[in-house]
């Protein structure tokens, strides 16, 4: 899809995820307090990043990348459906709103995420920027479509179709809507740190059985490569902070087999396919 635009791509709509904040209005129409504080923490955690998005790639993006949409046959994904929300917008709204939609049953939501983030990064890089933009924009997603359930229950509660993810969004975002972004971030990024670790370098030992190799790097094959992904890391959310410390003034920051499906999805609308791997032995980084 990148060689793919189209001057109606530009619009906007009512599923672009860029402009969720303009659904902050209708948290009135859910039902409970505690839920509504929830959704409030979400729409304002998002509003708090929203400026980062202008400067990550951008792209015409599917807008709907969930396991309804994704025809899958032995094993491969041959198509993706419904066009119909598709939109120039930055690429990783697309990495968001898949997990969005097909974590909500996992019993390690952001496990599985990492597994997405991986096998995607693994074919388009993804800055700092974009990870630590993903849990804002998952939860983003997640909370304007429970506002708008809220909604279309003032219209037609009998339309059981309009509801089918509902409970399960809610009951997401009671268990998640309220981590620490950072942490998120670095979960996320941990299969990613494995795979610098743990690379091609490391992988194929050369006569030596690695030793020149190990002395190389620093003590341990792949530290240097890893040591200097940390600190790009580091310096971009360095000054990423600042600048959100900034906007805070201005902004109310709010408190602290279908995922892998997903992935295949993303990659094949790129015309790549590739095969996701963790490491169980991956140890997330932090970065003050």
């Amino acid at each position: 899809m990148a060689a793919v635009d189209s001057p109606a791509a530009h619009l906007t709509h009512h599923g672009d995820l860029t402009q969720a904040d303009r659904l902050r209005a209708g948290i009135g129409d859910v039902a409970d307090t505690p839920r509504r504080r929830l959704l409030d923490a979400a729409f304002g955690r998002f509003a708090a990043n929203k400026q980062d998005l202008t400067g990550v790639p951008h792209g015409l993006t599917h807008g709907n990348l969930y396991d309804d949409n994704i025809l899958v046959s032995a094993g491969a994904v041959p198509g993706v459906l419904d066009f119909g929300d598709g939109i120039h917008n930055p690429l990783v709204c697309d990495l968001a709103i898949a997990p969005a939609c097909v974590l909500l049953d996992e019993p390690d939501a952001w496990a599985a995420a990492a597994q997405v983030v991986a096998g995607y990064h693994a074919v388009r890089r993804l800055s700092s920027t974009e990870i630590e933009l993903l849990y804002p924009l998952i939860c983003a997603r997640l909370a304007v479509s429970l506002v708008t359930s809220a909604r279309r229950r003032l219209i037609a509660p009998e339309r059981a179709a309009w509801f089918v993810s509902e409970a399960r969004a809610r009951a997401f975002m009671q268990r998640h809507g309220s981590l620490d972004a950072v942490a998120v971030a670095d979960r996320l990024v941990a299969p990613i740190l494995a795979r610098v670790r743990h690379g091609q370098a490391h992988r194929q030992r050369p006569p030596d059985g690695g030793a020149g190799l190990h002395a190389r790097c620093g003590g341990q094959p792949g530290g240097q490569r890893r040591r200097v992904f940390r600190h790009r890391w580091r310096q971009a959310r360095a000054v990423r902070h600042r600048a959100r410390r900034a906007r805070c003034h201005r902004v109310r920051r709010p408190a602290r087999q279908s995922a892998l499906n997903c992935a295949a999805a993303l990659l094949s609308l790129c015309g790549f396919s590739t095969q996701l791997r963790t490491h169980d032995r991956a140890r997330p980084h932090r970065c003050r």
